[in-house]
């Protein structure tokens, strides 16, 4: 293999990644990839479980649930996306797309209170 050869697939890898010069099956897997990474992260921080659901229209559901040991609790993740003729994506791309959009803000108020929560927890033992 060449060094062009590289240099090549490494710039349509870089597109690929900023969402230029992308497939459909290229988006979808990256979108689901990308989806799949930030839950992952977030469970790390929270005991979730999440159901999907990709009705024979098109249309979307994606659904995360805290829990409680085996008890299923409150609903911390909402998305839903219809089918719509034409349209540049598919309903179950922007649905993976939004969650993960909505997973990574929720990732850093989680930290962000559990930093806030630790540091209260050091200034009593402080002051202890």
């Amino acid at each position: 293999m060449s060094r062009g050869g590289s240099s090549t697939e490494s710039c349509r890898q870089k597109r690929q990644e900023a969402g230029q010069d992308m497939t459909a099956d290229e988006r979808r897997s990256k979108a689901i990839r990308d989806f799949y990474r930030v839950y992952k992260e977030y469970g790390q921080l929270d005991n979730v479980r999440y159901h999907m659901r990709v009705e024979m229209s098109g249309d979307t559901l994606i659904e995360i649930h805290r829990y409680y040991g085996d008890r299923k609790g409150e609903r911390v993740l909402r998305v839903t996306q219809e089918e719509v003729e034409g349209a540049e994506v598919t309903a179950e791309v922007a649905a993976y797309e939004q969650a993960a959009d909505q997973l990574v803000s929720m990732i850093q108020s989680r930290r962000e209170s559990l930093g806030k929560n630790e540091r209260r927890r050091q200034e009593v033992r402080r002051w202890a």
